[in-house]
């Protein structure tokens, strides 16, 4: 069965839908020109695309963000002194890397012990190193919080709160890295989840005045102890989908270059 999953991007309306074409998710950046879908009977996963950094603005992706959202940002990311020696960015998906902790963990547990294990990852998979955590949390993501979004960007443009395509090095110059673990609380949940995906575009097209539709990407559904790890650069703009059911269960942790500690403030000045 194909459908479609609707949401609003600031500017019109961005369209994934279901498509699980045969191609290779090591090749170079696009996937055949296609949307790859990750699914949750997709297990075990070790996946990784090698993409080109983004070293100029990406007008067409960056129209759809929310307008509070910077364009562009110096140094480009592959100049930042932890980035690895081979100044290749990338996206990666894995199963079973990381050690899940029980649902009744306290969040400081969950935090401490999630950012040690993605960083471990990050270290053996693409030798990143010279890292310090500058932000980490659990997040929940509910139909309410769709619905609320919706509601508001009805009125207002820039109200859009978490739904919305982004890069995360343009959001600070502090997220380099970031990593984004899938944590399945809501598996023993009465209501089970629907929806919920994380979505990464890499090129789209308009269609009629009100929607834009993916043309290469890849969707990635919820699992319990699904690890996505990526570059923040332009790259690699993305945005939670609306959970359509239930609630979603993440941690979120960015990643700075500790090398550089007593500068990054720097780079986030206007």
């Amino acid at each position: 069965m194909k459908w479609l999953l609707l949401f609003s991007l600031g500017r019109g309306c961005l369209a994934f839908g279901r498509l699980t074409p045969g191609m290779s998710p090591s090749s170079d950046r696009g996937w055949d020109g296609s949307i790859l879908r990750l699914q949750r009977n997709d297990q075990n996963l070790s996946l990784v695309q090698w993409l080109q950094c983004a070293h100029a603005p990406q007008d067409e992706l960056h129209s759809l963000t929310n307008g509070r959202r910077k364009a562009w940002r110096e140094p480009v990311i592959v100049d930042r002194c932890c980035f690895p020696a081979n100044c290749r960015c990338f996206r990666a998906v894995y199963d079973g890397r990381v050690r899940m902790l029980e649902p009744v963990s306290s969040n400081r547990e969950k935090i401490a012990h999630y950012t040690r294990e993605i960083a471990e990852v990050l270290a053996t998979e693409f030798g990143v190193r010279d890292l310090k955590s500058n932000s980490a949390r659990s997040r929940t993501f509910t139909e309410a919080d769709a619905t609320r979004s919706r509601r508001e960007q009805q009125g207002n443009v820039g109200a859009l709160n978490y739904t919305e395509l982004h890069a995360d090095y343009y959001e600070s110059a502090s997220y380099i890295f970031t990593g984004v673990l899938f944590l399945g609380e809501e598996a023993a949940d009465e209501i089970p989840l629907v929806g919920g995906e994380l979505g990464f575009v890499d090129a789209c097209m308009k269609i009629g005045d009100n929607m834009t539709v993916p043309t290469q990407g890849v969707v990635i559904e919820p699992l319990r102890g699904r690890l996505v790890l990526f570059t923040g650069g332009g790259e690699n703009y993305h945005s939670p989908m609306p959970v359509v059911r239930g609630r979603r269960t993440t941690f979120h942790v960015w990643f700075r270059c500790s090398c550089e500690s007593s500068m990054y403030d720097h780079y986030d000045a206007p």
